[in-house]
């Protein structure tokens, strides 16, 4: 968590009956312990408040291989969520919108074949250490993390019909 360089986030709780709590909270990783302890029955999701951070959700059991590229294209953090999803964050300080946003994702999303569900404003993403209940409790961890933030370099990709989420917002 220490490549986040502000403090402010946002934070999902949903407990087991599928209930969500969300609001924006102020933490630092010292407190992430505490939230582990209270919050043990809850999928916790995080999303740092700022759009020049970029979430790309990996659904489809990506292979080591292509892990290892998303790392090399300047991904900061990789959690693996469950034995065959991964979350990895990006951070490009030209996103300043979360309209940028949505586009840099779904950039990311189409280039690795990630989930394009996944790539609307504000989208949050698992914090680590804590159980993933919906897929047998696996407790999401990091696989892979830089020792400084990378900025994602531009990407070539024009996105043509892009899949367009019609969830309600936190859905």
């Amino acid at each position: 968590m220490n490549n986040f360089t502000q403090t402010s986030f946002n934070i999902r709780f949903i407990n087991k009956n599928k209930n969500s709590h969300t609001g924006n909270r102020s933490f630092s990783s010292k407190k992430i312990g505490n939230y582990l302890e209270q919050n043990k029955t809850h999928e916790i999701y995080f999303r740092p408040e700022l759009p020049c951070y970029i979430l790309l959700d990996l659904d489809n059991n990506p292979s080591t291989s292509t892990l290892a590229k998303i790392a090399k294209a300047k991904a900061f953090l990789i959690l693996q969520t469950s034995e065959t999803r991964y979350h990895a964050w990006f951070y490009d300080p030209t996103i300043k919108d979360w309209e940028a946003y949505e586009f840099r994702a779904k950039q990311l999303a189409k280039r690795f074949n990630g989930d394009m569900l996944a790539t609307n404003k504000k989208q949050v993403g698992r914090l680590p250490n804590y159980k993933n209940h919906k897929r047998g409790g696996y407790k999401s961890n990091i696989y892979y993390s830089s020792n400084h933030r990378g900025i994602l370099k531009p990407i070539n990709i024009i996105i043509e019909n892009p899949i367009v989420d019609t969830r309600p917002e936190g859905g």
